[in-house]
């Protein structure tokens, strides 16, 4: 792959003093056998990236000794050297002349398994300036969570030291970035920046084409001794591997009305999304898990004019949100707003994503790779379950609420009295 990768490696890893002590770089530090930093090359490597700028400041020479020009690695290393520290962003300045068109940035603290390729591929269809690697936080009050539209262009941050009213989606930046190499014409001398709060901010308020390319794909900062043991767990038990979408994914698809919120009638507003007692419980069971949760949901009401699709961003906010509390997070969440009745005429079609059609698997499907045929459905109603079959996931039907009497009478692998019940029968 003919692009650049640069690891900011210049951190004094503050929060991981009591295992690394004063000698050693947090990105020398060992995970099943090996520096972090050797990981995240070997990474690099795996995805034809060979040429590699590091960053380094802090205990600089160690990292130099360790990694040397890169031959032992089969790449080509060069460094960058901080007098002093910059910060996230502000070696930024010395790449101008070394860069040019796309590169990639890493933290030296992340843990990664990524399918770049694919990231590439989205910076590039958005015609994007700085595509961020984002995805759902299970620690969502101590990240920056990132504000952005349907179609994924970020328009600012929720910061992890400001209070937050209302709703938000767990959306959290996670330190890989693809960036194109004019950005960095507005960094004018080498000073100590914050690549969000200022670099990445300032470039979205000049108007530049900032997204966040959402995965879930493994990569996680080992910037605390709980983080870093988490890390090697994950490295030894195989998820960081698995969850690279060159590989087949497995998923756990949710209906959302009845299954993860009481249905109370048509969930209209943020005030009538009440969530089921146990469902924060048993989605994070999920996440926990080898599956992936994926919600899809018909939402034919926004074509009757009874919601509109910003009301039911701000409902799923709300589940989002209420799902941190328990430690929970969906991985995507799929909505159909057409139906053949409604009234407003744009969306009164027969579409192809309104369940019992499978339109929404398929796109998520190809979106995480997902394997069917190792896949579930957990639905309350004929059609998710008829929609479920439809792509070949086995299916789990849950009390309906409400009667569904223009549906043929489905036969589902299991019935369970709640969300919580069928999940225990999927992962054991």
């Amino acid at each position: 792959m003919n692009i650049c990768a640069v690891i900011m490696a210049g951190g004094k890893g503050t929060r991981l003093h009591k295992i690394t002590g004063d000698k050693i770089s947090k990105v020398l530090t060992p995970i099943a056998g090996k520096p972090i930093i050797q990981h995240q090359i070997e990474r690099l490597r795996e995805n034809g990236i060979t040429e590699i700028i590091v960053c380094v400041g802090h205990l600089k020479e160690s990292i130099k000794d360790f990694l040397g020009t890169g031959t032992g690695f089969n790449v080509n290393i060069t460094y960058i050297e901080e007098d002093e520290p910059l910060g996230t962003a502000g070696c930024l300045y010395y790449l101008k002349e070394r860069i040019k068109g796309d590169f990639l940035i890493a933290y030296g603290d992340q843990i990664f398994d990524i399918n770049i390729e694919r990231m590439i591929n989205f910076h590039k269809e958005k015609n994007s300036s700085v595509t961020m690697f984002a995805r759902p936080s299970v620690h969502p009050m101590d990240a920056d969570l990132i504000i952005c539209d349907e179609q994924g262009r970020v328009s600012g941050f929720l910061r992890k030291n400001e209070s937050r009213d209302g709703w938000w989606r767990n959306l959290a930046n996670n330190a890989f970035f693809v960036m194109n190499s004019h950005v960095l014409e507005s960094i004018d001398a080498p000073k100590k920046l914050d690549m969000e709060h200022d670099f990445v901010t300032k470039l979205i308020q000049s108007g530049e084409r900032v997204f966040a390319y959402v995965s879930s794909e493994y990569n996680d900062d080992t910037g605390t001794p709980e983080r870093l043991a988490k890390a090697e767990a994950d490295f030894q038990s195989g998820v960081i591997a698995a969850r690279n979408l060159k590989n087949k994914q497995k998923c756990i698809f949710l209906d959302r009305d009845g299954v993860i919120n009481v249905h109370n009638g048509y969930c209209t507003t943020p005030e009538k999304f009440i969530l089921h007692q146990g469902a924060g419980e048993a989605i994070k069971m999920i996440n926990q898990s080898e599956y992936l949760a994926i919600v899809v949901t018909n939402q034919g009401k926004i074509s009757r004019g009874w919601c509109t699709e910003e009301t039911l961003r701000e409902i799923h906010n709300k589940m989002e949100t209420q799902l941190s509390k328990h430690g929970a997070y969906v991985d995507a969440i799929y909505y159909c707003p057409h139906h053949p009745k409604g009234t407003i005429k744009e969306l009164a079609i027969d579409c192809e994503c309104r369940k019992p059609k499978a339109g929404m698997f398929l796109k998520a499907a190809e979106k995480f790779n997902i394997n069917f045929s190792k896949s579930w459905l957990i639905g309350d109603s004929s059609t998710d379950i008829i929609a479920g079959q439809a792509v070949g996931v086995k299916t789990i039907k849950l009390p309906a609420t409400e009667a569904k009497s223009d549906v043929p009478r489905c036969h589902p692998d299991y019935i369970c009295e709640n969300l919580i019940e069928a999940v225990k029968i999927i992962i054991g």
